[in-house]
């Protein structure tokens, strides 16, 4: 009986598990798809300033060198120009503030699509398209890249490097690329291309030793060790919430005509003693399966935080699948000083 009941602890978990990661994958494409068209739009608006901004960087630089060949004897043509220059330089330095302000506004609402190869923390987002690619299928490609890698046995972290390829720089291992940075990229970042590279190539190496770390076969057998001790733990407890509940129920049966006489009214017979016992007994029942759902809430967190893959399924299973629960045991409680009042007054009058 013991085996089976931590078999079905066991498929409950896996299954809840399973129906979890299905919605999660579920939301989590619908939410990439809106991202991807919001972020799309954001290039491009971004692109456009950058564009505009070069191109006045042009304008000015024009400016600059017709001063500079006016010769010293044209007095007025050198100082309708230095004029112009100053409006000019005045009016593009108050178009950057906007410009910057618009970009700061752009960033605050676009979501990147966060590159989480293991399950665990994101490495970092990608926000912009490379050719065809949205940003969504850019991550999903590093991540696959990055998965390949944590599981070869050969891997060796300094051959992943920063090679600069064309327009944009990759990073590499080996002859594959992992990803590439963009101007795109360093546009929305505000930075230049070879330090976003450097930090992305940091955070690859380290997820992928970390991921090696954490898949290694001592740490997957310590894991299975918690995760065993774990199901052992609260089968016991559950065992032990079943065997006090069976010895109150031998009690109230060995003591039933101390405790249960039947609720009368006057002369009529409104609650036999079976009745009585029958009603404690379903109290009882329901005070049982509560407890043993509170044990499961509380094991829940502890079961999933053991493998660095499931961390995150932890309070998102709880959220979905005890919610409604939470909201049956505080309905419960309220209610249930009225009820100990009802069996208490019963138990005490016998009759009335």
């Amino acid at each position: 009986m013991k085996t089976a009941f931590t078999l079905y602890f066991i498929t409950i978990l896996t299954g809840l598990a399973l129906l979890c990661n299905a919605q999660n994958d579920s939301s989590k494409a619908t939410r990439d798809s809106l991202t991807n068209s919001q972020l799309i739009l954001t290039t491009r608006l971004l692109r456009e300033n950058d564009s505009l901004q070069k191109a006045d960087d042009e304008q000015k630089k024009q400016l600059q060198q017709q001063l500079l060949l006016i010769s010293n004897d044209n007095d007025n043509r050198k100082k309708e120009l230095q004029q112009k220059l100053s409006a000019f330089e005045q009016a593009d330095s108050l178009k950057k503030v906007a410009a910057r302000q618009r970009i700061i506004q752009l960033k605050a609402t676009s979501k990147g699509i966060p590159v989480v190869p293991f399950r665990r923390d994101t490495l970092f987002y990608i926000y912009n398209k490379l050719g065809p690619l949205n940003p969504s299928d850019r991550a999903v490609n590093i991540e696959h890249k990055l998965s390949q890698l944590a599981d070869d046995p050969f891997f060796i972290p300094d051959s992943i490097k920063v090679i600069p390829n064309e327009n944009n720089i990759d990073v590499t291992y080996n002859e594959l690329v992992l990803l590439s940075v963009t101007n795109d990229d360093a546009l929305w970042l505000d930075q230049e291309k070879e330090p976003v590279a450097q930090k992305y190539a940091a955070a690859v190496r380290n997820a992928i030793l970390q991921e090696k770390k954490d898949s290694s076969l001592q740490n997957v057998l310590v894991r299975i060790a918690w995760l065993l001790l774990i199901i052992v733990i609260f089968s016991a407890i559950v065992y032990g919430i079943n065997r006090l509940f069976k010895r109150l129920r031998k009690r109230i049966v060995r003591e039933k005509d101390r405790y249960f006489k039947g609720v009368k009214v006057k002369d009529y017979a409104l609650l036999n003693q079976q009745k009585q016992i029958g009603i404690v007994f379903n109290a009882l029942r329901i005070v049982r399966i509560v407890a043993i759902l509170f044990v499961f809430y509380i094991t829940l967190p502890f079961v999933f935080s053991i493998f660095p893959w499931t961390k995150g399924i932890a309070d998102k299973l709880i959220n979905w699948t005890l919610s409604p629960i939470k909201s049956i045991l505080v309905g419960f409680l309220h209610y249930l000083p009225k009820l100990l009042t009802i069996i208490v007054f019963t138990l005490s009058r016998g009759t009335w």
